[in-house]
This record gives C-alpha cells, structure tokens and sequence, in this order.
C-alpha cells in the first residue's frame, strides 16, 4: 500500500469525487526510506589502552556542602556534553571520547558517570566528586582496531546530537529525516550505540577510522507522482510535521512498515485522544481545504478483554465532538544557549482551531456615549493596520468588501463607514460608536510548498458506554472555478470498560502546580473576567490548572477572585492547592536572614487567608510552597519556617524544592520535589525512599534544566513525544506530582507579544493563510537566547487560548500515568519502564507506547470505583 492518499487531480476518477480513497500502488519496499548499514568503526579489545590520544587530569574536587566549591568542566549546559556513559574506567572514558571527534575531554562525576565534553576552556564550582580530563589527539596515529572494516562516514562534529539509549538508531534515522526536510540534507549518519550519539552526514564518500561507530546510508524513494490536487497520509501523532514533510520519512513509515490508512484510537470515557493528517499539494495554484468529521457509530465486534457486552448499543458520538486545529509552524533558533535538538527554524506546534463555515464574529463592540471612553475596538489607526475605508449602509457591506480582499482580516463599522483591516490582535480602549467584527475563514489553504497538519482530537464522553465505534473525516478539496474532490479518513475508536470517574480520581490523584500569569489575561483581554474564566477551564481540561502558583497574588491591584467558589472549582481538578507561595530561592534573602522575626513578618499577613481556608473546610487540603532551589545552607531555615507553620496551622502541608539530600529535614517537608533527573543520584534516590517511607510526597519538576538533549523535556525544538514521556517517568519512579514554573510564560515576555506601535501587550495573531506560520517568536533575554519556549506550552489566541502540541501530549501522558495509576505498583513499574527506563534511557517507540497503553487497560479490566 502507498503511503499517501490522493484526491485525484480534478481530470479524472469519478469514484474520488464520490467519497473512494484512492491509493496509489506500491509496496514498503519502495514506499518508505530506508538505512542500509555500510560501515563498522574500530571494535575496541576487551582491555583496551589509549594508543592515539594523550590524557591529563586538570581538575579535581571533592564533595562539599559549603563553600569554596571544587572545579568541573561544564557539560549541563550550552550543548557542551558529547556523550554520557556509566564509569567503569577513566581508559574507556577516554576511549570513548577519542572516538567522538567534537570530544575535548571529559568528566567522571561520584565515580558513577562519565560526560564527553565538546570544551574544556570553561569550568564551573560543582559540590560533587569529580575529576576532568583533556584528550589530546596524536596527529597521523591509527589505532588497532580489531575488527569491522574500521570505518565510518566522516562527520562534522557541529552536527552531532545525542539520543536516547532505548531506539537511539530509530531517533537517529528521525533527525536525518527531519534534516532533510528541513532543507539542511542528509544522505546517512553515524551512530554510537554506547555513547548515544548521531551525526548526519551530506557525503557517504569520505571515510574515516572511529572508535565503535556505526555508518549508514540513507536511501530515498522516487517523489510522489505529480499533479495531485491533494495528498495526506496519517502521520505519527508523537513526532513533528515538518514543512517539507512526506510520508516516506522513517518517522511516518512506522519502522518500514507502511503508514496507516486510518485512525485507531482506545481510550477510556473521559480521556482525550489525538491523530495528525498530513496534507500537501503538487498544484502551484492554492487548494481549499474543508474538514467533515462524522457521528462515531456503536459498532461493537468483538468482547473486550474482561467484559461481557450487555446487549445495550451506546448512542453515537457526535461529530460536533471531534475537533480539528491546524497546526501551525513557531520560530526556533539554533542561537539558544541550549537545545536546538533536531536543527530547523520552524517547528510545527501552536493549534489553531479550524473553523467549518466562514463567518463574521462580533470581537469589540465602542459605547453608545461618545464621553464614556469603556468601549473598545480594533486599532485600525496605527501600525498600518487599515487597508481601506468605504462608505457601508450595514456590517453587511463591510463583509461584502472585506471579502473582496485576501489581506482583509475583519472591520470597523460606525453604522455608516468601514475601516478595513490586516490585524485583529490588537483592540484599544474608544468612546466611538461602533462595533468590531472579526472575519473567521473556513478550512485551510494549501500550496505546494508547505507541508500542513491537521490535529484531530475527541475527548471521549465520560458516559460513552464501552464497545467500539467508527466514523470518519471527510476531506474536500476545491479550486476556483472546478469541482470539489473527496477523500475520506476512516477512525475507530475502542472505548474501555473503565468509568470517567475512575480516570478522574487519579488524575486528581496527582500533585499539580503548573505557574500560570493571570496578569497576561488582565492586560490582553478587555473582558478579562470572562476571559480568566476561560482560561481556568482550558488549563483545567488540560490537568496544568491556572490557578496554580499564583493564583492568591493581586492583578493590577485587584484580587482575581481566590474564593470558595473559585477553590472548588479548582479542587474540582487536582486534590491540593498552595494557600501561598513564599519564594525563598537561593541568597533570596540569605539563609542567615531567615529567624524568627522574619518568620512572622511572612506568617502573620497569612492569617486571614488561612482563617478563610478553614472556615471553608479546605485548609486540609492546601500546601505552602517555600523554598524554591534554595541550597544546604537552608537546613535550619527550613526548620524554622516550616516548623512555624505546622504550629500555626498543623492541618497545612508543606512542599519545597530541593536537589540535595533533605533527609535531615524530613519531619518537616510534606512535599519534597526534585528536578527528576536527581533520582539518577544514588544519594538522591535513598532521600525519596526515605520520604515515600515517612508517608511524605516526593514531585518531580523540570525548568529550563535539564537542557542537554538526552534528557526529557518540553521546549518546541526537541522531539514532542519527550513531553508525553515525563508523565511516564513520573509513572516509573512512582513519584507523586509534578511541578512546573509557567506554562505562559510567553505570552508576556515573547518578543511578539508587544505591538512595536502601541507598546501594548498582544494576543498571537491569526496564522499565515499561506504558510500556516505564526508571528510568534520565542523569548530573548538579555541579549542571550537561552530557550525556545520553555515556560510557554500555550499561546494567548485573538478569542481565547490556544494549546499546542506540546501540551496535547502533556495532557494525553498525564492521562496514560492516571491509567498506569491503576494497577499494582509492580505491574506499573514494568510497563511503565517499557517506555521510560531512566531520565536518559527511553525510547520514541509510539507502537510500543500504543501496545503498553492497551495492555494497561486490559489489566485494569472493568473498573467502576465503587
């Protein structure tokens, strides 16, 4: 089977028009790209000695719990780790990095780790033990191989990535792909199984000897016929849809296997699940593209394991159910200081939702009293936003002319005159007449130069009864002036035999503090309150609740509503919530500052809020966040303050950040929370141990570190499965929460988010109709460009928020940790590790995270929360 679908061109194939999926003819073996292995590098004795390499120790320091710190090479930060490997030997160390061309050196850490360094000219003070070693390569030296034909493809050390252990080769032929598709060409790579890292290559000509690399060559299949109208294919739900995307690529080739021709969804009442449709065109005319989702008919056909049908057919899902977000493409740079893992400039991530009929939306409505200056409208008057200006007896004449122009995005209409416009972001204060209208187009266009995706999604109704269904998404192409063509995308969807609420309890189950900026709302939207709302309940749907960190502080001098009602609203979400956050971080204020006065200058402003918490019987279920990173030197503040606390109000929990072994302040942290990757730290994991064995909570975190490639994280550049995969490793290390510092952090502090006319803050514009590319571009600070996107997982909409993918898969791995939640700690720990085996050891795998998801459910079996 072909791995595309085809909307014939509009010349021929009646049974296209009727709705037929045709498919072009082809097997695998052509269909999809594929890695042949061509070389074996230097296979290494079982003693190995260094022979083409000098190697000097220049740093040395010991573990210390105070100040002067020792001195280390740096590998955590700035992309300078090569590779990371167990320590067995500083030769093999050495070795390793001898083999790996951008390696200068390395560093063993606790006599536990080794990390490959790209420089060793910049140090940093380090606790820990350590040593750091240079490798100075002997010029004209050939080691002794000892088998393999001692080759492989020579590389540029800039290219060079690190992947996971678990499916490195897989992730490996993916970032070749991705390269190629992005315009950057890759015709093989290098692989290291040991050290878990990649190199593309453009030449399969030039070898060279290196240390235990494998060299493959990459092979492209013929291009796609031309003149098709339109052509999808159902991609990888988990990877990226890259502009120049097909579906010969490794990643949409399912192994080799061919790409699916329909939607297969499982999923319990209540839970989301999610699919891509990729979509491109040959024709150099624009196509317009609609999308009709179909009722899901009940059609059970087989039993599901553990249950019995009961002879009741469920009622269809409606389509109205099923949403559709083209996804649309957000600047990165590979001028971060960290990660730009896979090395494009535009990442497919911000959903945009797609609209079934065109229409114009009431956006801003002025005031009927040309004193009062309450009204607003859209800033037709500066940035060059007005693009006419005609003479309208109703909205409807404005309509008739805005639709007239391509550029035309909405009007101002004062009851006799229309000012068209290109922008709608941007909505000012006025005492004019008038109302504001917003034009929403339907569908989406295509060009020949840009790949697109669609985002299909369904959260399941929590009262589907069990069984399986079917439907469909009707796709229809259309150009001027010729007759629509169709194509239709089958889905299936089994729904489990395990009710909304089972789901809904360990969702709650789960420790949730995911910052939030309520201000952003305040300053972006005219009807904030409404909007704070919505926000509320997007954030919530998503399980990362608004309300989260900062939900207590004031926005722009006024409260944002923390009330009974508000609270159990929230605790409608999750099953704790911080009463407040005191910020301690580190030297902020010195742990010497931290007695007992200070103690109450922060408790005693505290006693009205925490009397309310009581009164409303939910003091018991509140947190107060205090330390924030704050380092050993705060053992006895810790002591003081959370003491403090429990003695003012010993119904409240305490919760506090901590990456250093806080087993002497046991007695007094409720909540622990480490940045995850610490539980690698033998240390470290015996701290949790003894946490989880005081009947104490242990969270993970992450922010912004850790930031090298190996390691699972949520920026826009790196793979969107590693966002999917946390919850899985929170899942594995049976930790109890999670906690991350904003999810829109962006939408204040993004350089898009001022309009350079106004020097107001803006919500994101409409995407490119074109392109399908936002005006969004990631935060710099300073100067310094340190992250693409952390800290935002939304993007502040002209009507609302918009999610992207990366929090989709948040969400959906939040929901695979709830299932995963109920079963026997033994059973979750082993298909939990499938995935996740470490915070560095996972695989991308999305057929085995499939296979593990329904095998979670089957050993659920019918389950019901009585």
């Amino acid at each position: 089977m072909h791995l595309w679908g085809d909307v014939s061109s509009l010349f021929f194939a009646a049974t296209v028009a009727a709705g037929t999926l045709m498919q072009a003819s082809g097997g695998p073996g052509t269909d999809c790209i594929r890695y042949t292995h061509t070389h074996t590098g230097c296979i290494l004795p079982a003693s190995p000695k260094i022979q083409c390499a000098n190697v000097t120790q220049r740093y040395t320091s010991v573990p210390r719990t105070l100040p002067p710190w020792g001195l280390r090479y740096v590998y955590d930060s700035g992309n300078r780790m090569v590779f990371k490997i167990p320590f067995t030997s500083v030769t093999v160390c050495a070795l390793e990095c001898w083999g790996q061309p951008m390696c200068q050196g390395f560093v063993v850490v606790g006599n536990a780790t080794c990390y490959g360094v790209n420089d060793t000219t910049t140090t940093v003070g380090t606790r820990l033990s350590s040593q750091s070693y240079t490798v100075t390569r002997i010029p004209g030296c050939t080691p002794v191989c000892g088998g393999g034909d001692a080759l492989a493809f020579v590389t540029d050390p800039r290219e060079a990535r690190p992947v996971a252990a678990v499916g490195g080769l897989a992730q490996c032929q993916q970032i070749c792909d991705n390269a190629a598709a992005s315009g950057q060409g890759c015709v093989g790579i290098v692989y290291d199984a040991i050290g878990g890292s990649c190199w593309t290559v453009n030449t399969t000509e030039k070898t060279s000897c290196f240390g235990g690399l494998q060299s493959y060559t990459r092979a492209v299949p013929a291009t796609p016929p031309p003149g098709k109208l339109l052509r999808w294919f159902i991609a990888d739900d988990t990877a990226h849809v890259f502009a120049q995307a097909d579906s010969t690529q490794t990643a949409y080739c399912g192994g080799g296997g061919g790409a699916p021709s329909a939607v297969n969804w499982a999923a319990a009442p209540g839970q989301y699940v999610a699919a891509q449709i990729a979509l491109h065109t040959n024709s150099t005319v624009p196509v317009h593209v609609a999308f009709t989702p179909t009722d899901m008919q009940y059609s059970l056909r087989r039993p599901l394991s553990g249950w019995r049908e009961s002879g009741d057919r469920g009622p269809p899902i409606a389509a109205s159910m099923i949403e559709l977000s083209q996804v649309g493409f957000v600047a990165a740079t590979e001028g971060a200081t960290y990660v730009n893992e896979i090395g494009t400039a535009d990442y497919p991530d911000v959903l945009q939702p797609i609209a079934s009929t065109a229409r114009y939306e009431l956006a801003a409505t002025g005031h009927i009293a040309a004193s009062r200056v309450d009204g607003f409208r859209f800033a037709y008057d500066s940035g060059g936003r007005q693009i006419a200006a005609i003479d309208a007896e109703s909205a409807q004449g404005c309509q008739s002319a805005c639709d007239q122009l391509s550029s035309c995005r909405g009007f101002v209409f004062n009851g006799t005159r229309c000012a068209l416009v290109n922008d709608t972001a941007v909505i000012v204060a006025t005492s004019l007449v008038g109302q504001s209208f917003r034009r929403i187009r339907s569908g989406m266009l295509l060009t020949n130069t840009t790949t697109r995706a669609v985002w299909v999604a369904l959260t399941v109704p929590a009262t589907t009864p069990a069984g399986e269904y079917t439907g469909a998404v009707v796709i229809t192409a259309t150009q001027a002036g010729k007759p629509p063509s169709t194509a239709t995308v089958p889905i299936s969807l089994t729904v489990w035999p395990i009710s909304a609420e089972c789901l809904q309890q360990q969702v709650r189950k789960f420790g949730s503090a995911w910052g939030f900026d309520h201000s952003v709302v305040t300053q972006l939207y005219p009807w904030s309150s409404t909007m704070l709302n919505t926000y509320t309940a997007f954030t919530g749907a998503h399980h990362t609740s608004s309300s989260s960190l900062t939900g207590w502080h004031n926005v722009d001098g006024h409260p944002i509503g923390m009330t009974q009602a508000t609270i159990t609203e929230l605790l409608t979400h999750q099953n704790l919530f911080p009463a407040a956050e005191l910020g301690i971080t580190p030297h902020s204020p010195n742990a010497s500052a931290i007695n007992a006065s200070w103690v109450a200058s922060k408790l005693e402003p505290l006693e009205a809020r925490m009397a309310n918490l009581s009164r409303w019987g939910v003091l018991n279920r509140s947190y107060i966040y205090a330390f924030d990173e704050a380092g050993p030197e705060y053992v006895d503040a810790v002591r003081l303050l959370f003491g403090e606390i429990k003695t003012r109000w010993p119904e409240v929990r305490t919760l506090a950040v901590l990456n250093w072994d806080p087993s002497a302040v046991v007695d007094f942290i409720d909540i622990l929370v480490f940045q995850y990757q610490e539980l690698q730290i033998p240390a470290m994991a015996a701290a949790r141990d003894n946490f989880v064995r005081a009947g104490k909570q242990v969270w993970g975190y992450h922010c912004i570190s850790p930031s090298p490639s190996i390691y699972l994280n949520t920026f826009v550049d790196v793979p969107p499965m590693k966002a999917r995969l946390i919850p899985w490793l929170a899942a594995a290390e049976d930790l109890d929460g999670w906690l991350y510092w904003y999810t829109n952090w962006g939408s204040r502090h993004a350089a898009s988010a001022i309009d350079p006319a106004l020097q107001q803050l803006v919500p994101l514009r409409q995407l490119d109709e074109m392109t399908g590319r936002s005006t969004y571009t990631p935060k710099v600070v300073n100067g310094e460009h340190y992250t693409n996107e952390d800290g935002n997982l939304m993007y502040a909409g002209e009507r609302g928020p918009l999610s992207s993918v990366r929090l989709e898969q948040l969400r959906r791995g939040l929901e695979d940790r709830a299932l995963l939640a109920m079963i026997t700690p033994a059973q979750r720990a082993a298909l939990a590790r499938r995935m996740v085996r470490t915070s560095t050891n996972y695989t991308f795998d999305s057929t085995l995270l499939e296979a593990t998801r329904r095998e979670v459910a089957a050993t659920i079996g019918v389950r019901q929360c009585l």
